[in-house]
């Protein structure tokens, strides 16, 4: 999704992607399934690979910010950030947005909420939490607007955001963080 994205970055994301829809899930349930593990080593590299030259953004621009402040894991903060940053990108994916629900198995014409709903459960499927409510390290009733605010605009001096395939603010990346709590 990157605006550095080029066609062999977009082709080695989407196969990582759709690697890691079929595989993640059984990988996750059943540690010991070395095919599905073996297909995540794949899916992994692949992305690595893909996110190396297309560059990353706003879910990881966020990320940075709400780790550092709650000693969160790096992949936690992400999958929280998931749904709540590609709903943010999905209307501005263009044709790349055909391409990215084949890839998760939806079907193109699908509304924006109801990919957000798949993806969401797919987490929780992986049983990932869907909130900050749901992470016990996080005493969310201690968390401050001022405290969103510090980190929407951190998020916004990230060097990955103007990557982003849609510009967001500070103010924006402030109403995604509202959305994860």
């Amino acid at each position: 999704m990157g605006r550095r994205a080029n066609p062999v970055t977009d082709t080695l994301a989407l196969d990582a992607a759709r690697r890691a829809w079929q595989h993640l899930p059984r990988a996750t349930r059943q540690g010991d399934d070395l095919a599905a593990r073996q297909e995540m080593l794949l899916a992994s590299a692949l992305a690595g690979w893909a996110f190396d030259q297309s560059g990353l953004g706003i879910v990881h621009a966020l990320a940075g910010p709400l780790s550092a402040r709650y000693a969160l894991h790096h992949g936690l903060c992400i999958g929280l950030l998931l749904p709540y940053g590609l709903a943010f990108n999905l209307p501005a994916l263009g044709d790349k947005r055909a391409g990215l629900l084949r890839a998760l198995d939806m079907a193109p014409d699908l509304s924006d909420d109801a990919v957000i709903d798949r993806i969401k459960a797919w987490l929780q499927g992986l049983g990932l939490p869907g909130s900050l409510r749901e992470v016990s390290t996080v005493d969310t009733s201690r968390i401050t607007a001022a405290d969103l605010v510090e980190m929407g605009e951190a998020a916004a001096r990230m060097a990955m955001l103007p990557n982003n395939p849609r510009p967001a603010t500070a103010a924006e990346c402030t109403r995604i963080l509202e959305g994860i709590l």
